[in-house]
């Protein structure tokens, strides 16, 4: 079988806007069901397959993003060809049958006129917005969960860190726990400068996920 290509998508937004996960997955049958916290839905999460999750990986798209963008308080995951062809007739009465249903908040699968459903639609948590995808991959790197989150359980985070300047890794716990690591580089502040003087000015610096 050839793998399928997914969308992350406004179901309010026109069908030019559509954009494929770069990650592919088998066609098939999957489950979808949502997370509710304070009343809203929290997350929307596709079961891809078999297993618990040991690692999360953005769910990037062609340009290189993970979060989709929402207009319309709701996203879907949806198989992006099946999508695709069907009439602008069956979208329109598929998202104002979605508006109507006051069990949107739940999770409702997406299909038209009584045709096997082609993906999963929610309403997005605290409404417009952005919102970032993640695939759940399990110990053999396959996915195995598709998570939309919400944000409705994510906190701000600030903390101010003293670090000594020093190129290459710096280290420090508070960086440590919150999974990041800080990597300088320096070069030198001029093309000329007096003999036997070593200063330096820090030029790049950069966060990256372990």
């Amino acid at each position: 079988m050839v793998p399928s290509p997914l969308t992350v998508v406004d179901f309010g937004y026109d069908a030019t806007m559509l954009e494929p996960l770069e990650r592919r997955v088998t066609p098939g049958s999957y489950a979808a069901d949502v997370a509710i916290a304070s009343d809203r839905c929290a997350a929307m999460r596709i079961i891809l397959g078999p297993g618990e999750p040991v690692s999360w990986h953005p769910a990037v798209s062609p340009d290189g993003g993970h979060v989709a963008g929402v207009d319309a308080g709701n996203l879907a995951v949806l198989d992006l060809p099946a999508y695709a062809a069907a009439s602008v007739r069956d979208k329109e009465r598929a998202y104002d049958d979605f508006t109507l249903n006051p069990a949107q908040d739940s999770g409702l699968l997406l299909a038209f006129d009584g045709r096997p459903p082609i993906g999963a639609v929610s309403s997005s948590g605290w409404g417009d917005g952005a919102y970032p995808v993640y695939w759940g991959a399990d110990a053999q790197g396959r996915p195995v969960q598709l998570v939309v989150d919400y944000l409705v359980l994510s906190r701000a985070l600030e903390s101010e860190l003293v670090l000594p300047w020093a190129d290459g890794p710096l280290p420090h716990p508070d960086l440590n726990e919150a999974g990041l690591a800080l990597h300088t580089e320096t070069e030198p502040r001029c093309c000329a400068r007096p003999l036997g003087s070593s200063s330096t000015t820090p030029t790049a610096w950069s966060t990256a996920w372990p």
